[in-house]
């Protein structure tokens, strides 16, 4: 971590592994230089093992005592149950209780992010996928983009303004075309992903 990242108590973020895919490993690796508190599903536990992948809490659709035994070297973690239809909310749910409200996610698609809950107005939510960066935003908005940045837009009632193209197969794909600062408003919350490959 550089020294001009500051964490304080309960301020570290927290980390959902939901896919530990290959193209993924660079932006895990930049996540985990966080320290974040890692969670991963059921799933993934051979493969983070076998990875030397540190984790805090296993979200578990089987019974928690039928997975100490794999679990030794890894100790000590927090074995909590969940379902699969319900990892985001649950993960969601235990870090909001310890006072943290930022939930970064590493999956595969955005396109697979579900999240019904109470917890969707109290985290603060960023996923990232295998080619774009997502969070959500409402009101007025500002950010810089560089020449040829790409960003899609997950919403409706938007008000895009600066310098991009719009791309001819997705209404909602934009392409930066020189560097500078965009705005984005709406008085609904919507996704926007901007690219990280």
């Amino acid at each position: 971590m550089s020294s001009h990242h500051i964490v304080r108590d309960e301020q570290e973020p927290a980390l959902l592994v939901l896919s530990l895919k290959y193209e993924l490993t660079k932006t895990l690796n930049n996540l985990l230089e966080w320290n974040p508190t890692v969670i991963i599903p059921e799933y993934l536990i051979a493969q983070a093992i076998s990875k030397g992948f540190k984790f805090e809490i296993v979200l578990c659709t089987t019974e928690p005592k039928k997975l100490e035994s794999q679990l030794i070297d890894q100790s000590p973690v927090k074995l909590t149950k969940a379902t699969s239809e319900n990892w985001i909310h649950r993960a969601s749910q235990l870090i909001t209780n310890t006072g943290n409200h930022t939930l970064s996610i590493l999956m595969e698609r955005f396109e697979d992010f579900h999240f019904d809950g109470d917890h969707e107005d109290k985290t603060r939510i960023i996923i990232y996928d295998l080619e774009f960066k997502w969070y959500r935003i409402k009101g007025k908005f500002k950010k810089w983009l560089s020449k040829g940045m790409l960003l899609r837009i997950r919403g409706m009632d938007y008000k895009l303004q600066g310098k991009v193209s719009r791309n001819i197969q997705s209404a909602h794909e934009y392409t930066a075309l020189q560097d500078g600062i965009i705005t984005i408003e709406t008085s609904n919350s919507i996704w926007l992903g901007e690219n990280i490959i």
